[in-house]
């Protein structure tokens, strides 16, 4: 799915995406990740059945969470290693998965 795609690139850009603060690591990953999943799951949900769509989207709430849960400690780990505050700050503040994506060009 395309989660496993976001979580791969989240990694390598997270890898070279900031540095020192784990808080704020942290919070720029979770930032990231949750629009760009929710941007991508949401285009898939609403191309399913009305019927289907809230299992559909417990089923991907469920993924996120899980994927989100085995990979932040690691990715935190990457950002706080790397060195780019200003693009942390740019994950932060993004609002839409467009905007987060921007960040990591």
């Amino acid at each position: 799915m395309k989660a496993a795609r976001a979580a791969v690139v989240c990694a390598m850009v997270l890898a070279a995406a900031c540095k020192g603060d784990p808080v704020k690591c942290e919070k720029a990953i979770r930032n990231y990740t949750a629009l760009v999943f929710w941007d991508g799951a949401n285009k898939e949900i609403e191309a399913k059945p009305e019927a289907e769509r809230a299992a559909a989207r417990k089923a991907a709430l469920g993924k996120f969470e899980t994927d989100l849960a085995n990979g932040v400690d690691t990715l935190t780990s990457q950002c706080v290693s790397a060195g780019n505050d200003d693009q942390v700050q740019c994950m932060i503040d993004a609002k839409t998965a467009e905007d987060a994506k921007a960040c990591t060009d």
